[in-house]
């Protein structure tokens, strides 16, 4: 995952008896193999996952250009940690829409530059090894489809690989502090496979297929003339799942 994602999460603590600062993370989780608590920054991210060698110092670079870009614009560029910006403006929720959602803003973006970034955080996703990415199965054909545009620095078409964005909001809670494993699930209206990560305040939803995704779905997806909407979603039932799950594992 993107570096400044990690980095956001740090807090810098006092530690052995000559009191050396260093940066650590709070990490909580279900695996029982896991030990939770403050993990010093290094090791822990290469345990989970979070970082392992992908990419060769000229893709890295590539991937950082439009990295730096998509963080502005979501977050400003004001040191860690992260704290997202109201972005667009607000519009009228369509009549069909759930309950959880608060609002719909409507964005200008920059195609490329987004495009890009939702699908390098996809296909890292799916390539890695760690235990934290096991749900994301691209398959070859999507794997190597993805992997090329990346490399040709092409955001493709509107329909290839579309993602939703989600805005997840509570009054009480900096959703940017919270990460969840990425997830797979079928839309079963069309047949699709989505897959979901949430990271840095986001929920980014991903359909992955050969044909054209539900039309619900594609509404939302950034678009090519540089217009996207954006859903701001109430995370309770965010936090409720994962109390839940942290509690059947016996770690809350």
């Amino acid at each position: 995952m993107p570096d400044f994602f990690i980095r956001s999460l740090e807090s810098w603590e006092k530690t052995g008896t000559h009191g050396v600062t260093q940066p650590k993370t709070f990490y909580r989780n279900t695996n029982p193999d896991i030990q939770d608590g403050w993990k010093q920054r290094g090791y822990w991210e290469k345990q989970l996952g979070w970082k392992e060698y992908l990419l060769c110092e000229i893709c890295e670079k590539r991937f950082e250009v439009y990295e730096t870009k998509v963080k502005d614009y979501l977050y400003g560029n004001a040191p860690a940690p992260l704290k997202k910006r109201t972005i667009g403006k607000s519009v009228p929720l369509p009549a069909e829409t759930t309950p959880d959602v608060m609002e719909m803003r409507e964005l200008e973006i920059d195609y490329r530059e987004l495009k890009l970034f939702q699908m390098s955080l996809l296909w890292r996703a799916g390539v890695a090894k760690g235990q934290w990415f096991h749900n994301i199965d691209l398959g070859q054909k999507h794997e190597k489809n993805l992997r090329q545009l990346l490399l040709n620095e092409n955001p493709g078409l509107e329909e290839d690989y579309p993602c939703v964005m989600c805005d997840l909001r509570s009054p009480d809670v900096d959703f940017e502090l919270f990460w969840q494993e990425p997830i797979s699930c079928h839309d079963d209206d069309q047949g699709q496979r989505l897959y979901k990560i949430i990271i840095g305040g986001y929920a980014f939803m991903y359909s992955v297929s050969s044909h054209r995704p539900s039309q619900q779905f594609y509404a939302f997806c950034a678009k090519p003339t540089g217009t996207m909407f954006l859903l701001v979603v109430k995370g309770d039932v965010f936090l409720q799942r994962c109390a839940t799950r942290l509690r059947k594992a016996g770690k809350l």
